[in-house]
């Protein structure tokens, strides 16, 4: 087996001579030209592990090349659930909020209950299904998009979207409303 830790785990676009992963593409089944699967060393567990125990990093998705991840599936399990354990897995969306409207997860909360934990303008609770699980998503910030910090209230998807879509001009939406109210 070719140790790609010892080779290096990149493929070049043109052929480095001398090298074993010359020709290689960085796929879990693959083999070199020396008919050997090539091999990685997780960064956690220090095993030297067949590169079909990797992830594939999606950085260069778009790019076709895509290289596998510093530590194997078992152990990213591990990692992944230690950090959720930690953080409660809302550490990114509590520094959205932050980030993008300038609200704690607490002023959050208040703005749900003030509304009863359904849209202002469908009134409806937000939850959906995806795939095989029932998951509840959060109801979206509805903010001033030329100032980002002024919040209007909580909208479900659907609401937020048509607003957007709308790009949040109050004619174009009485206009649609006069088109609904004409033919309907």
């Amino acid at each position: 087996m070719v140790d790609l830790n010892k080779v290096g785990t990149r493929r070049c676009k043109r052929p480095c001579p001398g090298t074993p992963t010359q020709g290689v593409e960085m796929q879990g089944n693959s083999t070199n030209l020396f008919g050997q699967q090539p091999v990685k060393r997780c960064a956690r567990c220090k095993q030297t592990l067949p590169l079909s125990n990797f992830s594939f990093s999606r950085k260069n998705k778009g790019y076709g090349k895509q290289w596998p991840c510093t530590y194997c599936k078992p152990c990213a399990k591990i990692i992944g659930k230690a950090y959720y354990a930690a953080t409660g897995g809302d550490s990114w969306w509590k520094s959205n909020l932050r980030r993008k409207y300038g609200i704690t997860q607490e002023q959050y909360q208040a703005l749900f209950d003030a509304q009863g934990g359904r849209c202002a303008i469908c009134r409806k609770t937000q939850s959906f299904v995806r795939g095989k699980h029932r998951t509840t998503t959060r109801l979206s910030v509805d903010h001033h998009h030329s100032t980002s910090r002024k919040i209007r209230g909580l909208l479900c998807n659907n609401c937020n979207r048509a607003i957007g879509l709308f790009e949040d001009d109050a004619q174009l939406l009485k206009a649609a409303l006069d088109y609904l109210l004409k033919h309907s």
